[in-house]
Parts: C-alpha cells; sequence; structure tokens
C-alpha cells in the first residue's frame, strides 16, 4: 500500500514560527514560492478549513480535512486481489485499476488458470 505524505498546517506553522518558509512549495512554473507566497497558500488552505497540505498532486481521493491520503494499492497488490479474491466484484475492480493505472492489456489467461498478465506476457501471446 502507498501512503503519500502531507503536511499538517498548525504543526508546520507552529514549528516554523517566523523562520522564512521560501522553497518549502513550489509553484506550476516549477520555481519555489517566496517565504510570502507560502504564507499566501497556507492561509488560503486555512480559509477552505484544510488541516492538510498534500505533499504530491498524484494522490487521488486526498482529504485535507483530517485523512490525509486514502492508500492506493500498489500493482502486485491489485494482481494478487485479481487473481485469489474470492469476491467476484472486488476481483473486477481489481482488474479495472490495474487496466486504468498501470496497462490497459491486463487480463485473466484462461489457459494458466486465470493468472494475470499482460497481453504481451501471456502463454498464449493472445488478446483477453
Amino acid at each position: 500500500m502507498i501512503r503519500h505524505m502531507s503536511v499538517n498546517i498548525a504543526g508546520l506553522l507552529r514549528n516554523t514560527g517566523k523562520k522564512s518558509m521560501k522553497g518549502f512549495f513550489t509553484k506550476e512554473d516549477g520555481n519555489p514560492c517566496s517565504d510570502q507566497e507560502a504564507r499566501i497558500y497556507i492561509a488560503e488552505c486555512q480559509n477552505k478549513g484544510w488541516k492538510l497540505i498534500p505533499m504530491s498532486d498524484k494522490c487521488e481521493g486526498f482529504d485535507p480535512f483530517g485523512s490525509g491520503c486514502p492508500g492506493h494499492e500498489t500493482e502486485n497488490e491489485l494482481i494478487v486481489i485479481a487473481e485469489n479474491d474470492p469476491d467476484d466484484e472486488k476481483a473486477k475492480m481489481a482488474m479495472k485499476k490495474l487496466r486504468e493505472q498501470f496497462d490497459s492489456t491486463y487480463g485473466w489467461c484462461n489457459d494458466c488458470d486465470g493468472l494475470v498478465c499482460k497481453e504481451k506476457d501471456c502463454c498464449k501471446n493472445t488478446s483477453f
């Protein structure tokens, strides 16, 4: 399970105090924020009621109000679920995530007792 990092706003403000926050965040153009820009961003987040700021823009489902990253299954974890979960709906959902997040050619190989593989790695090298 992957969990993306976040920073607690209250803790950040408490620990930095009046020290410069230059470079804590980056702008969309990739340049570091100035101390003033960082503090404005933090104030905007607080005004929205956020408790946490994500440290990655790649975290789907991030909850800034308290719980942060919901956790994300890795490719290998999804393969295990798709191959072994007795609940067909969970197995299908794992396959859907594999196709959407990793490789659209994932499928179950019927000649290999339903093992999950990519089309190019299938023992028959056939489409699923």
